[in-house]
């Protein structure tokens, strides 16, 4: 299993929001490249980057995320307010290794089709924002009529193999993740999925892990990190063993 260190973006400065509010944001850093590099240094070889404002409509982190692409050698799997093929096309050229589509993949499948079709499936993951079962999207602020696992296997019908999937509730709380709740979606599809929310240290690590045969096979990892109450090398070793 691999651990994917988050790198969440406002205004410039390397962020955490608890369960998707802006209002609570907390400022962890004021230079996301340096976060970066860091991570790099320790060993991590893949960071999720998510353009808050760009999803939220409040503006756009270009720079900051171009710095980190061609700056640090770190590769990048990033998500936040992409909403066309040419937004994806000209990330990727930008040297993106994936792309995360979510509130597009609701309102326009045909984007996430024509995206794996000219860009590949193992390049587009498919944003699976949950709040009570439904797929939320615009910044988490909407819930759409769809269920989480109706949705996931209409996105496979267009060629999507890898999900991340995301209790909203759970997100930045530190309370643990939502174990039946992974392994009902993972069970449920022939994809890969990314899980995402409520890590709150290694015991979280270590009942994931229980999960891989479910299709389970990454985990995003922010405020957890940033509190210290996970250590990278050690979660690295847990997960990777």
């Amino acid at each position: 299993m691999k651990l994917i260190p988050a790198i969440d973006i406002s205004q410039g400065k390397c962020v955490r929001l608890t369960r998707g509010k802006i209002t609570a944001k907390k400022i962890y850093d004021t230079d996301p490249v340096a976060v970066a590099e860091r991570l790099r240094a320790w060993g991590v070889d893949l960071v999720h980057v998510v353009d808050l404002d760009s999803a939220m409509g409040r503006g756009k982190n270009n720079v900051v995320i171009k710095k980190i692409i061609d700056e640090t050698g770190i590769s990048v799997q990033l998500g936040g307010g992409i909403r066309s093929v040419d937004d994806i096309e000209k990330w990727l050229k930008q040297g993106v290794a994936r792309v995360v589509l979510g509130t597009v993949a609701v309102e326009d499948p045909r984007v996430v089709e024509s995206a794996i079709k000219n860009f590949g499936g193992e390049r587009i993951v498919v944003a699976i924002d949950v709040s009570e079962g439904y797929v939320c999207t615009h910044g988490w602020k909407r819930i759409s009529k769809e269920r989480s696992l109706d949705f996931a296997k209409r996105m496979e019908k267009l060629g999507a193999s890898r999900f991340l999937y995301t209790d909203i509730a759970k997100d930045g709380t530190l309370s643990g993740i939502p174990f039946e709740n992974l392994k009902e979606f993972g069970s449920s599809i022939s994809g890969k999925v990314i899980a995402s929310g409520g890590v709150g240290g290694i015991k979280d690590l270590l009942k994931l892990k229980e999960l891989e045969r479910f299709n389970v096979d990454s985990v995003i990892v922010g405020k957890a990190l940033y509190e210290g109450r996970i250590d990278i090398q050690m979660a690295k070793r847990v997960l990777e063993e």
